[in-house]
């Protein structure tokens, strides 16, 4: 027994949301070490096919530390011979991955004492997170938003599109922006 374990709810999720319904099948009830391998390593593959699809201002030495950090922790992975350190490196690793993301990861080894703090945080001294959107992207969260949170304001997803976006604002982002900052201040406060 000590070559499977039963997969945990969050894992299987995850893979399902990530992968779809074929690899959650894979991985729902139970997975043995290589398996779990697999998919962590199919995971962190993912994240660095999206980090090079998706960041797209961030200068070279940055990008190189989030690629150096993901090759390492593939390394790490295939070296690891238990469940708990499978786990134990994956914690250690996202988590050093989140904190280059959100600017640099803090170096306290010297530190005496580290405390949880307003300021003893602050990772932006080479660089910070900064989020835009184009018109294409706000129009893409109005249609997120009427699918999801306001389904029930606008009816029919069908119907929004040919009467709202098609007819009232020409197939044309910008107008339909417009179109809810007027119609509908609460959501257009609530996106943007």
């Amino acid at each position: 027994m000590d070559n499977y374990r039963r997969t945990n709810i969050s894992l299987s999720f995850l893979i399902h949301q990530l992968y779809g319904d074929k690899d959650y099948r894979s991985v729902k009830s139970s997975l043995d070490i290589k398996k779990l391998k697999k998919y962590y390593l199919k995971i962190w593959t993912t994240i660095r096919l999206s980090i090079a699809e998706t960041i797209n201002t961030t200068d070279n030495a940055h990008r190189q530390e989030l690629l150096n950090s993901i090759k390492r922790n593939e390394e790490t992975i295939l070296l690891a011979e238990t469940f708990d350190d499978l786990d134990q490196i994956m914690v250690a690793t996202q988590t050093e991955l989140i904190f280059r993301l959100i600017g640099h990861f803090p170096k306290n080894y010297r530190a005496k004492r580290v405390f949880n703090k307003r300021g003893s945080w602050t990772l932006n001294s080479l660089r910070q997170i900064q989020y835009t959107q184009s018109i294409e992207q706000r129009k893409n969260s109005i249609f997120k938003a009427v699918q999801e949170k306001y389904k029930d304001r606008f009816g029919d997803w069908e119907d929004f599109v040919t009467d709202v976006y098609y007819k009232r604002c020409n197939d044309d982002p910008e107008k339909l922006i417009d179109w809810i900052k007027q119609n509908h201040p609460d959501i257009y406060l609530d996106l943007f």
